[in-house]
């Protein structure tokens, strides 16, 4: 998702966004693909959720493809980065606390 950031506040923002994706990058890696079929799943109920409340979304890939992507260190899919870049920060907020997002388990 994307954000209008004001010119001042860009090197904080992407300062802060750096540190974040560090943290869920090392999250992620840290996630064995035995375990990593937990984590699908909670990310196919989350996209369930996340159509209940009305977004339009992509059907999400087969397990064999998320655990590869995760074996390979590729950024694993997510329903959330389905969404669209134009929601607003209130619609988003809604969402999320309607539907959670899952951390890897």
């Amino acid at each position: 998702m994307g954000f209008r950031v004001a010119p001042e506040q860009r090197d904080r923002y992407e300062d802060a966004l750096g540190e974040c994706t560090a943290l869920v990058d090392d999250a992620v890696l840290d996630l064995a693909p035995s375990t990593g079929s937990g984590y699908y799943e909670a990310l196919v109920a989350a996209r369930e959720c996340l159509v209940a409340e009305g977004s339009s979304l992509p059907q999400p890939p087969s397990l064999d493809r998320f655990l590869e992507s995760l074996a390979g260190g590729e950024p694993p899919w997510s329903p959330y980065l389905d969404l669209p870049d134009s929601m607003t920060q209130e619609r988003w907020n809604a969402m999320l606390a309607a539907c959670s997002q899952p951390v890897g388990t």
